[in-house]
């Protein structure tokens, strides 16, 4: 039986930023925090709000946030900036809402907030199709599944 879970996982200052020292798709760090999705006093009343499959108690926070790292750097590393959006000198920050199953399989993404262009948004849904398969969740953290939002910024300089 999942349980509900409703934590924030620990926030680094950059969302998408490499490893450190190399630069983002956009030539310098971007300024998001990726983050667990929480669950609202809403959500819980209408029996929705489920963003982690928990099938064990939950797990040592600090091994959450040091997946949830690793997720991020695992993506950030595999972020582009759109050829024409650069031609165009289109910049901009969004959200990208995704879930991934045990093995690190994507299950689904969808744009939460536009990066106010078509081509960054497009390039936000297939960087996460371009970082399958992620790196699975640790058992020690049993969970089935983690839904996160995920700030990506393409800045040019």
């Amino acid at each position: 039986q999942a349980q509900r879970v409703a934590e924030t996982a620990a926030r680094s200052p950059s969302a998408v930023s490499p490893p450190a020292g190399q630069p983002t798709a956009a030539g310098t760090p971007s300024q998001g925090a990726a983050g667990d999705v929480a669950t609202s006093a809403a959500d819980e009343a209408a029996g929705g709000g489920d963003r982690e499959g928990a099938s064990a108690p939950a797990a040592d926070p600090s091994a959450k946030a040091a997946y949830v790292a690793r997720l991020r750097a695992w993506i950030a590393a595999r972020q582009q900036y759109p050829r024409q959006a650069r031609a165009r000198r289109q910049e901009g920050e969004g959200v990208v809402r995704f879930r991934i199953d045990a093995t690190g399989r994507l299950l689904s993404a969808e744009l939460r907030r536009s990066a106010g262009a078509a081509a960054l948004d497009a390039e936000m849904l297939a960087l996460l199709r371009r970082a399958e398969p992620m790196p699975p969740i640790p058992p020690a953290l049993g969970l089935a599944y983690l839904e996160l939002d995920l700030p990506v910024s393409f800045m040019i300089h």
